[in-house]
């Protein structure tokens, strides 16, 4: 029966290969040097990231046995034990071996089965995914603490889809990435803007690419399957979206939040979409859903923990006022927004602003995860009468604040004036625009969209 299981799930064992995408996200390599290290490796984020596909590709080519194990197969949620069973009969067979759960929140039990696991002495690698925050990192939290080291998978960087289209700008990702953090940590922008200057002078023979695929993005997002069927007509791209939210929905938030119906979370997310990047709060979204502030509440987080959404809150020098008070909500890819408010060609450059700000957020929440390891990325955004910063976030113990601009420098600069007058003078200001010029404008750094986003570890 565990072998039948075993080999149902895992056909490389026996010989048999599953066929798979060619392309290979980067947290394949990640997932390749966590294992090794023998940590509890938890991968999880919105649905369709790659996450199953992902740990298939490292398990399939690696030269250490993986029994690769679903935990949504009926046969397995059926056994409370099953996972124990997995390792007792494997540590027998290999000398050497590594375990794969995936989607691991189905199975009730999965956190207590894991640290049976661990505590009888299976100190090879362990590798947990799932789309649902909230189950996993909870699991985490009480029975793997000190263990485990978890990894959000958001839809592909942008880095990744050049690579996709056959360009490979890593090198040059990197060294953006190292100015970065020297230019945060002496607070010092020309740093970045000089390796910016640098990285121009490399990215421009590529420069029709980049263009198309900055576009591609802001009107479908970088979800791999929407990536990779970049062809289809803008109808079937926003009926392939529409999927994806209908079974985050249906199939997450709904079991997160124990509605009954699934007609308010749609709606909420609607809304939510709708008003992206402006202030609500609870009681004015509770008014417009006919619904009491308290479920919004719960819907609300159902929606963040099933990653359809995530949260900005306001940021204040009092912690009172930081947890207090109106916030604002991106849905997590632009491709969704477009296609739940079905925005036509016209509609999404109109709104071309707003999804440079989406673009520049999704990206913050990226590499604040990497760097600050923290499992759900926390970022701000600063507001007071007619002045406003986008994203405000900190990253290696230094404040940097990001406006998202068409082209009106002179109101960023007001704005971060106004942030130093009444809160704190940000480390590091930034502008990010569709523009293509680089430049410092006093101490404020201005680059082009598709230059942050290649800032990236």
């Amino acid at each position: 029966m565990v072998w039948d299981i075993i080999y149902k799930h895992s056909p490389w064992l026996a010989s048999k290969r599953e066929e798979l995408p060619e392309f290979k996200r980067d947290i394949v390599s990640v997932i390749q040097d966590k294992l090794k290290e023998k940590k509890i490796f938890i991968l999880y984020g919105p649905r369709q990231t790659g996450k199953t596909i992902a740990l298939k590709q490292y398990a399939q080519e690696s030269d250490i046995p993986i029994v690769y194990v679903l935990a949504d197969d009926p046969k397995v949620r059926s056994d409370p034990e099953v996972f124990v069973k997995i390792v007792e009969e494997i540590i027998t067979e290999f000398e050497n071996v590594y375990l794969i759960i995936d989607e691991a929140h189905k199975h009730p039990s999965w956190a207590e089965q894991i640290k049976t696991i661990f505590d009888l002495g299976f100190k090879e690698g362990i590798a947990i995914s799932g789309s649902s925050a909230y189950e996993l990192i909870i699991g985490t939290s009480e029975s793997l603490v000190g263990r485990s080291y978890l990894r959000l998978l958001l839809p592909m960087s942008f880095r990744e889809c050049l690579r996709g289209l056959g360009v490979n700008v890593y090198d040059i990702s990197k060294s953006l990435y190292s100015a970065f953090m020297d230019s945060i940590r002496s607070s010092d922008p020309s740093i970045l803007m000089n390796e910016l200057l640098r990285a121009e002078r490399k990215l421009s023979k590529y420069s029709e690419k980049i263009g198309w695929l900055l576009n591609f993005i802001s009107r479908f997002g970088s979800f791999p399957e929407v990536f990779f069927s970049r062809n289809k007509s803008i109808s079937e791209a926003y009926r392939l979206l529409t999927t994806y939210i209908w079974l985050s929905i249906y199939k997450d938030a709904m079991r997160i939040a124990g509605a009954r119906t699934p007609d308010k979370l749609e709606d909420l997310f609607y809304l939510i979409s709708y008003y992206a990047g402006s202030e609500q709060s609870f009681y004015s979204l509770s008014k417009n859903l006919g619904v009491k502030v308290s479920t919004v509440e719960q819907y609300v987080n159902a929606l963040k923990h099933a990653f359809l959404i995530f949260e900005s809150r306001p940021y204040r020098k009092s912690p009172a006022k930081l947890v207090r008070g109106k916030r604002k909500f991106y849905p997590i890819d632009p491709g969704l927004r477009n296609s739940i408010l079905k925005l036509s060609e016209e509609e999404i450059h109109r709104h071309a602003g707003f999804i440079n700000e989406l673009l520049t957020f999704q990206h913050v929440l990226r590499i604040t995860h990497e760097i600050e390891k923290d499992p759900i990325p926390k970022t701000y955004y600063w507001k007071m009468e007619d002045a406003e910063i986008d994203i405000v976030f900190k990253i290696a113990g230094k404040l940097v604040a990001i406006e998202s601009k068409g082209s009106d420098l002179k109101r960023a600069q007001r704005n971060f004036s106004k942030m130093s007058f009444y809160e704190h003078e940000p480390d590091v200001k930034i502008v990010v625009w569709r523009k293509r010029n680089v430049m410092i404008e006093n101490d404020i750094l201005v680059i082009p969209i598709h230059y942050f986003l290649l800032i990236q570890p």
